[in-house]
This record gives C-alpha cells, sequence and structure tokens, in this order.
C-alpha cells in the first residue's frame, strides 16, 4: 500500500499511536492524527488523501459530519467504535466498513485492503 495517504480520526491518544504505527509500518502516509471534531473537519476539507479511519465518537461529537464531507468527495473511510454500532447511522456511512475496538493490526489492515480493492483507490484531488 505504499504512497497511498490515510486520515487517521481519533480520540484516544494510544490507541491513534498504536493506529499510526501500524499503518506506517504497511506503508501507508498518515494525516494526523485528528483528535478533535473541528481539525478533523478541517483536514477533511483541505488535505488530499485515499481513505481516512474515523472513530465514530471524539470526545462526545460524533464524527458524521467528517463522514459526509470524505462521502461528498469520493473518499472511502472505515469507522471504528468501542461501543458498538447501536447507534443511528447517517446515508453517507450505510457502506462503510466497521471495526469495533480494541482493534487488531490484521483487521485494520485488512479492511483497508478490501476498501482499496473495492473503490480502486485513487488519489483524490478534491
Amino acid at each position: 500500500m505504499s504512497g497511498l495517504r490515510v486520515l487517521l480520526v481519533e480520540d484516544e491518544a494510544l490507541i491513534a499511536l498504536h493506529t499510526q504505527d501500524v499503518l506506517c509500518e504497511a506503508g501507508y502516509e498518515v494525516i494526523g492524527p485528528a483528535d478533535r471534531l473541528d481539525e478533523a473537519l478541517s483536514l477533511a476539507r483541505s488535505e488530499q488523501f485515499h481513505a481516512a479511519v474515523l472513530d465514530v465518537n471524539l470526545a462526545g461529537e460524533l464524527v458524521w459530519p467528517v463522514a459526509d464531507i470524505l462521502f461528498e468527495r469520493g473518499i472511502g473511510f472505515l469507522l471504528l467504535t468501542g461501543f458498538g454500532f447501536r447507534l443511528e447511522i447517517p446515508p453517507s456511512c450505510n457502506g462503510a466498513p466497521r471495526l469495533t475496538k480494541p482493534l487488531t493490526r490484521d483487521d485494520l489492515l485488512a479492511a483497508l485492503a478490501t476498501m482499496a480493492q473495492e473503490r480502486a483507490l485513487v488519489f483524490c484531488e478534491n
């Protein structure tokens, strides 16, 4: 996956560092991690990347506005949560892969690889 850029949105520092390490070791370039909704929104609007890994709950704020931006830009993303997926998911997230925490290296990389194959990830310049 060398050269693919991934936006990482995660508010738990240890999880963010671990996820960033896993992604970097697998050859991804990581944008972020963003740990607040306003920061994630800014990066989602302004940066160029291929895919995103989004924690659903950022210190009590749901990540749906970021997902909406990514959906509009045509950028694939996967959703992470430690609380399960009992929340109502907005339409922009219906097709997004979902992983629960604690996150394993294999699950994360498999989900990204599957998403890359399904979406034929290309560099997005929107």
